[in-house]
C-alpha cells in the first residue's frame, strides 16, 4: 500500500445542508451536514498536486454502525493550488486519491461531523512511470525510395507533392531529425557540422562540387530529382567505407528507365526547364537515360526587375546520361556522364565589374556482378574535372583601362578506382569487405594586377602624374 499521510483540522462553520449521496426516503428531510476541505501535496517537497483525482465512498453513519456495500461514490479532482471542498452527510467515508506520476493515496477513516469543516492534507509519494512504447529514431534515412523500415520519412510521392525550390533532393533533407537548411543554399548542416563535413555520394563516387551557384553558396544541386532512384542520409555511426566524413554521408543511386518504349519529357519550373529521353535496346537488356536542365535565373531577375538594381546574370546547366547492359544474368555494366556549369557576370554600383565560371565533369562506369546468391561484388571506376574560373576588374572610370584586375584559376583532376564486396553468411551474419583508391592533382593560377598613380618629381617635361 502506498504510504500515505493524513492531517484532520476541525473547526465550526455555519449550517450546510446537502443530501446524502445515497438515495433514501428520507432525503427529504434536510439533516445537518459538514465539509470535507483539504490539500493534495506531493512528497518530499509538498508542491500543490493539479488535477488528483478524490473517490469519496460513505461506508457508516455512524462510528459504532458496521461499514455497508454498494454506496455510490463520489469523484472530483483539485484544483491549480492542489486544494478541494466538498460538503458531506456525517458519517465515516473512506477517501482515495490518484495523480499522473504518484503513487495512489487511501485514507479508509475520515470522520465527517454535523455543521463542522474537516480539513485534511493528503501526502502523496512521487513514482516512476513506465511508458507503452518507446520509439528509437535510426541514423540512417532513406528519400524517395519504398519505406523498408520505419526510419525512413519520405518517398518519392512525398518528395514530389511538396513544393521545393528548384525541385532539389538535396532540400529535402531539411525535413530529417538532426538536419538543417538555410533559404539561401542547398548545403545541409547535420548535427551543426559544416557542410563540408558531409560526404556526398552519386553511384558510388564522390561528388567533390555537388552544387550550382557556388558565388551564393550553392543553392541548387547538380543532380536533378528526376535522375536520382532512392537516397540514403546517414547522420551518424557510418563505417570505415565512407573515408574520412565527420557528420554524415549523403549517397543517392541513379534511375534506372524501366519501359520497353522510348519516351521524352519535357519539364518547366520558375527557375529552370528540363528535357529527359529514356528508353530500351537489345531486347530490353539494355536501357538508356538523357537528361538535361537549364537555369534561367537572368531571365527571373529580368522579368521582376532585380537588374534594375543590381546588374546580375546568373546562369546555370547540368547533362546527366547513362547506358546500362546486363551481359549475362546477374552481372550488369553500366556507364554514367554527369556535366555541370555555371557562369555569373555583373556589373556592381562601384563599376567594378566580375565574372564567375564554374564547371564540374564526372564519368564513371560501374560493373555489379551475383556470383551466387550469397555473394555480390560491385566495382566503380571514375574520373572527373572540376574548373573554376573568377574574373575581376575595378574601373576608376567607365572609360579608362582598370585601375586593379584580379584572376583566379584553379583546376582539380581526379581518377579512382572502388571495389566491394559482399558475402552473406547467414540471415544475421553478413561480411563486407573491398577497398577504395584515389588520386588526384590541383592547380592554382592566381594573378593580381594594380595601377597605381604617383606625383612625377623628376621630370618637368613629363606629366605631372
Amino acid at each position: 500500500m502506498a504510504r500515505a499521510r493524513g492531517v484532520l483540522v476541525f473547526s465550526t462553520l455555519g449550517l450546510i445542508t446537502l443530501l446524502s449521496p445515497r438515495a433514501s426516503a428520507r432525503a427529504q428531510d434536510p439533516a445537518p451536514s459538514g465539509v470535507l476541505a483539504g490539500q493534495v501535496l506531493s512528497l518530499p517537497d509538498t508542491q500543490a498536486v493539479e488535477g488528483a483525482l478524490l473517490t469519496i465512498s460513505l461506508f457508516s453513519r455512524a462510528p459504532d454502525e458496521p461499514a455497508r456495500a454498494g454506496v455510490q461514490s463520489i469523484q472530483f479532482r483539485t484544483d491549480t493550488e492542489g486544494r478541494f471542498s466538498v460538503p458531506l452527510t456525517p458519517g465515516r467515508y473512506s477517501v482515495r486519491v490518484e495523480a499522473f506520476g504518484f503513487e495512489e493515496g487511501h485514507w479508509p477513516d475520515v470522520q465527517i461531523h454535523a455543521e463542522q469543516t474537516s480539513e485534511v492534507s493528503f501526502l502523496l509519494d512521487a513514482t516512476p512511470f513506465r511508458l507503452h512504447e518507446i520509439v528509437v529514431m535510426p541514423s540512417t534515412y532513406g528519400i524517395l525510395g519504398d519505406p523498408l523500415v520505419s526510419g525512413q520519412i519520405l518517398t518519392r510521392e512525398e518528395l514530389e507533392t511538396q513544393p521545393q525550390l528548384g525541385n532539389d533532393i538535396f532540400r529535402a533533407v531539411a525535413q530529417v531529425p538532426g538536419v538543417t537548411t538555410q533559404d539561401y543554399t542547398a548545403m545541409p548542416y547535420v548535427r551543426g557540422g559544416r557542410p563540408r563535413e558531409v560526404l556526398t555520394m552519386l553511384d558510388g563516387v564522390e561528388l567533390y562540387e555537388p552544387y550550382h551557384m557556388k558565388m551564393w553558396d550553392g543553392s541548387l544541386s547538380i543532380v536533378g530529382v528526376e535522375n536520382v532512384s532512392d537516397v540514403d542520409l546517414t547522420t551518424g555511426g557510418f563505417t570505415v567505407e565512407h573515408g574520412d566524413a565527420s557528420t554524415g554521408v549523403f549517397s543517392m543511386r541513379t534511375a534506372t528507365p524501366g519501359s520497353d518504349r522510348t519516351s521524352t519529357t519535357v519539364g518547366l519550373d520558375f527557375m529552370s526547364s528540363i528535357l529527359q529521353s529514356k528508353g530500351t535496346f537489345g531486347a530490353e537488356k539494355g536501357a538508356w537515360m538523357v537528361s538535361a536542365r537549364r537555369g534561367f535565373l537572368d531571365l527571373v531577375f529580368e522579368i521582376t526587375g532585380r537588374n534594375d538594381e543590381e546588374d546580375l546574370h546568373p546562369s546555370y546547366y547540368d547533362v546527366f546520361s547513362k547506358v546500362e547492359y546486363e551481359i549475362r544474368p546477374g552481372h550488369m555494366v553500366s556507364a554514367h556522364l554527369l556535366h555541370a556549369g555555371d557562369n555569373n557576370h555583373g556589373i556592381e554600383e562601384d563599376s567594378t565589374v566580375y565574372v564567375h565560371r564554374y564547371g564540374s565533369s564526372y564519368g564513371w562506369m560501374t560493373w555489379e556482378a551475383d556470383f551466387r546468391d550469397n555473394l555480390s561484388a560491385r566495382s566503380v571506376l571514375s574520373l572527373g574535372r572540376i574548373t573554376r574560373d573568377r574574373d575581376g576588374a575595378d574601373y576608376w572610370e567607365p572609360a579608362d583601362p582598370p585601375g586593379l584586375e584580379v584572376r583566379d584559376q584553379a583546376d582539380f583532376d581526379f581518377l579512382g578506382l572502388r571495389q566491394e564486396w559482399r558475402y552473406q553468411h547467414t540471415d544475421q551474419v553478413m561480411l563486407k569487405f573491398g577497398f577504395d583508391t584515389k588520386w588526384g592533382q590541383a592547380a592554382y593560377d592566381y594573378l593580381r594586377w594594380e595601377k597605381a598613380w604617383i606625383p612625377n618629381s623628376t621630370n618637368p617635361a613629363a606629366p605631372g602624374w
